[in-house]
């Protein structure tokens, strides 16, 4: 990972290091078919739990809807919630990262 710091009084300064973990997760997803054409979807996962090499925790959740244009292209959007606490080493040599972000989301699926 690589940060670069930019704004009032960081004269472009930059640092980087980066940190290579497994990441254990569990979750599901729920979808309701409205119709032939449109679903809604929410789905969700937590991870990590401090196990091994893994963060403390990491989690998010989505929800949106699907629409499909043939059986085998679907369009989604959506919105994404997304939670990640890690943390390694101690001192000088310590990685950590905690990042929250949210926001729409858009894709498409194609099954072959």
């Amino acid at each position: 990972m690589n940060v670069d710091i930019a704004g009032v009084g960081s004269r472009g300064r930059s640092a980087g290091t980066s940190e290579d973990w497994v990441e254990p997760f569990i979750g599901g997803r729920l979808i309701w078919d409205l119709n032939n054409k449109i679903s809604l979807n929410f789905r969700g996962d937590a991870g990590g739990f401090g196990i091994g090499s893994a963060s403390d925790l990491t989690w998010q959740v989505a929800g949106g809807v699907d629409y499909k244009f043939t059986k085998n292209i679907i369009l989604n959007a959506g919105y994404r919630y997304v939670d990640l606490d890690y943390s390694h080493g101690s001192g000088s040599n310590e990685f950590g990262i905690r990042l929250k972000a949210q926001g729409p989301c858009i894709g498409l699926t194609i099954l072959f």
